[in-house]
């Protein structure tokens, strides 16, 4: 009988299935080597979404916060304009953290009249605070060597050991509170992440709008890394609600969670500010290819072990049909058990020394 392994078609199936295992680890690590592109598109902060008049108000709205002063005339803007200009300033500058506390959106019945500054956080009080802030991220490493996900994943994880979720903090809404207080709520955490993207290189925007769970307001993230612009909610990987603890890192618009798609059903953003996110969540590609060398591993320690049973089953089954002899102690030839290698009465079905069975049946012999 030719052993299983010798069969032509048996091998060439088996060589296929140990080279395709091998092409399968190659894009892994070549993925994980590849550079990434910078074609982030014509988005990469919300004043890039704004309309023209809201550009010039946001323009106003800028030097008035640089020399801690009102802003003109800004009647040309429709109250919603003035609204628009007021969110996409505070998200897009983070590092303002007085801002809310300082300005304040003045409207006629019809049109914004101007942002009124207020001295609510002096100066001095600024100045002190801004040192605080940059003491509060020295603790925080980043390889800039690393591949952007490694990069960013060190920044989400950074902020889920250092902040606390608390509503009641002083500064909950702001960077202050996030990076000194280590206290805030979802708009905290989506703002530190922005600020601290922003500080290592990279596009990011801060998104609001709803979730499922809840009729509150929520605030997240758009981060482009990996030649992509994906959502991370850093507020619900720190309270681990939902999941893990990278439930909501580098999530697609159509990736599943628990069941619901991000962008539709579990994450419904009033804006994404002409952003086009990847479709699906970034899989780490290092982890990708150590799988898939596990697998290829597992593969071929299988096909040793199945190799490994053919043979020694053809070896067991060629003794017992009484094909292969060996001399005994008396000089003639004899059978030997298989099993325990003991001298075999002519004719036996059992041996005698370990009661091993040594009959072949039909169906054995066919296989």
């Amino acid at each position: 009988m030719q052993s299983r392994l010798e069969n032509p078609v048996l091998r060439t199936f088996v060589s296929f299935t140990i080279i395709l295992s091998i092409i399968n680890v190659v894009p892994a690590l070549a993925t994980y080597s590849e550079a990434v592109d910078e074609n982030y598109g014509p988005i990469t902060t919300i004043y890039d979404s704004l309309t023209e008049n809201q550009k010039k108000g946001y323009d106003a709205l800028d030097t008035a916060v640089k020399n801690h002063t009102s802003t003109g005339d800004l009647s040309y803007m429709s109250i919603k304009d003035g609204e628009t200009v007021h969110d996409a300033y505070m998200y897009d500058h983070p590092e303002v953290f007085w801002f809310r506390q300082n300005f304040k959106l003045m409207i006629y019945p019809d049109t914004t009249a101007n942002f009124t500054h207020e001295d609510n956080i002096t100066k001095e009080q600024i100045a002190t605070m801004q040192a605080e802030l940059e003491n509060s991220v020295k603790s925080l490493s980043v390889d800039a060597g690393a591949p952007d996900y490694k990069r960013l994943r060190a920044i989400h994880d950074w902020l889920c050991d250092e902040i606390t979720y608390d509503l009641t903090a002083e500064h909950a809404h702001d960077l202050y509170g996030a990076l000194v207080q280590k206290k805030c709520v979802c708009e905290g955490y989506a703002l530190a992440f922005n600020y601290l993207c922003n500080m290592y290189g990279f596009k990011c925007v801060t998104v609001v709008g709803y979730v499922y769970s809840a009729s509150e307001p929520h605030a997240w993230n758009l981060v482009y890394g990996e030649g992509n612009w994906y959502f991370v909610d850093v507020t619900w990987d720190d309270t681990e609600r939902h999941g893990g603890r990278t439930t909501y890192f580098m999530v697609g618009s159509e990736t599943k969670i628990q069941g619901r798609t991000f962008a539709t059903e579990d994450h419904m953003a009033d804006s994404l500010y002409g952003i086009t996110p990847a479709t699906e969540q970034f899989k780490d590609p290092e982890r990708q290819f150590w799988g898939r060398v596990i697998i290829v591993a597992a593969a071929i320690l299988l096909i040793a072990y199945i190799a490994l049973k053919i043979r020694k089953r053809r070896k067991i089954r060629s003794m017992i049909e009484g094909t292969a002899y060996s001399p005994t102690e008396q000089g003639y030839p004899g059978r030997k058990c298989p099993y325990c290698g003991a001298i075999l009465d002519e004719g036996t079905d059992f041996c005698a020394s370990c009661g091993g069975l040594l009959k072949v049946t039909e169906e054995e012999k066919q296989e």
